[in-house]
């Protein structure tokens, strides 16, 4: 049976240029997770260990992690360095943030907590499991059978739908 796409931590992310750098021993065998566009390695953002990246995009990196005290999984999205100094584009995430913590739909993402701690901006959100929409594009050698993404333009709509009605206007819609 073909595989659909649930809901994922990728929402557009571009997860090709996700880099690990070599596990060492000075790591205890984790890897030292880093930023595809600025080579900062980090391991941990607050009570989070990061484990391994789950996608890039232009504000930031999406990162599995796992919260030490309370043994919980989830998705934790940085903001990149070289925008933690944009006072816009924290405001941006802090915002999106907010917006998706008001919104209770099975298709939008549970937001748990954000934060800034120093020079570090980020959101912890639900760790989803399954398909990006990429993903399962790119399983079909031709395009995708018309029922099987007419559903997914339904439940895309649907969501939407919840969003404008709670006066959100989202600006990044994309696979």
């Amino acid at each position: 049976e073909e595989q659909k796409p649930g809901p994922s931590a990728e929402h557009g992310l571009d997860l090709t240029n996700v880099e690990r750098e070599p596990e060492d021993s000075s790591s205890a065998g984790l890897g030292r997770l880093q930023y595809a566009m600025e080579s900062l390695p980090l391991t941990h953002v607050g009570p989070y260990r990061l484990l391994h990246p789950l996608g890039s995009g232009g504000m930031g990196q999406v990162f599995a992690a796992v919260h030490e005290q309370m043994d919980q999984q989830v998705a934790l999205k940085l903001l990149k360095p070289s925008a933690v100094g944009d006072p816009q584009l924290v405001a941006r995430l802090l915002q999106e943030a907010r917006a998706l913590a008001q919104l209770h739909h099975p298709g939008v993402v549970r937001v748990f907590h954000c934060d800034r701690l120093d020079d570090t901006v980020f959101m912890v959100m639900e760790l989803l499991h399954g398909l990006s929409m990429r993903q399962w594009m790119t399983r079909h050698a031709g395009p995708a059978p018309l029922r099987a993404v007419l559903a997914l333009c339904w439940q895309i709509a649907d969501v939407m739908v919840e969003v404008h009605a709670r006066g959100i206007v989202h600006r990044d819609l994309k696979p």
